[in-house]
């Protein structure tokens, strides 16, 4: 039974992984009324974004949940970069195929952690496949599923805050509602990348799923 139950979890964690297209999600069940739906779906301004750190975005004052209506205002009209953050947990959520991903100050997996998240509307399309392709580079296929990052690697972020309401959202570590979102990450260095032929041979030794099934 219980290599039954092994081979069942580990079909399935495949199935949600090649079946995600990031480019092409169909969200379950967002909906234009949703909480401040229109104030995260907007492309990021143009302008000097202003630096700051996980550290202060964990320090941001967290005040009682905006309406479920209410427009961007204060810090979330403002352009903002993260030069280096750690990625930590990632996931793609079925209900409106947001990229969320939790980044920390520092690689400890320990850190508390910020959400930050890339839209599935068109304009974020390659933002999304540079994030998926460095996920698959440090060994996570980016899928429906929530998944700690055993190797956190650095990004930049770029993007708008925004506060969310408070609710359970990924792990024990994310320390705050503030997020940043919608974001594009960028990779930081070249860690994760191998040679060319290197490359094709980990892709070919991967398929179709590389990932061990756990039970807990």
């Amino acid at each position: 039974m219980r290599s039954i139950i092994s081979f069942l979890l580990l079909a399935s964690t495949c199935f949600a992984a090649d079946k995600l297209d990031v480019c092409d999600c169909k969200p379950r069940d967002e909906k234009p009324t949703g909480y401040r739906y229109a104030v995260k779906h907007v492309p990021l301004p143009d302008g000097e974004p202003k630096k700051i750190t996980v550290d202060e975005v964990l320090a941001w004052e967290q005040s009682p949940d905006p309406k479920n209506d209410a427009p961007r205002k204060g810090r979330e009209l403002q352009l903002v970069v993260i030069p280096q953050a750690y990625v930590q947990f990632a996931w793609a959520y079925r209900g409106d195929c947001d990229i969320h991903i939790e980044l920390s100050a520092t690689a400890g997996k320990d850190a508390p952690r910020v959400v930050v998240e890339t839209p599935v509307d068109p304009e974020y399309c390659p933002a999304r496949k540079t994030l998926q392709s460095a996920l698959h580079d440090h060994n996570v296929e980016l899928s429906v599923l929530q998944q700690e990052v055993a190797a956190p690697f650095p990004v930049t972020v770029r993007g708008l805050p925004y506060q969310d309401f408070d609710h359970k959202r990924g792990s024990k570590h994310v320390a705050t509602v503030w997020e940043i979102h919608p974001a594009v990450l960028e990779p930081i260095g070249d860690t994760g990348k191998l040679r060319p032929r290197d490359g094709r041979l980990l892709a070919a030794l991967r398929k179709p799923c590389h990932r061990e099934p756990s039970l807990r």
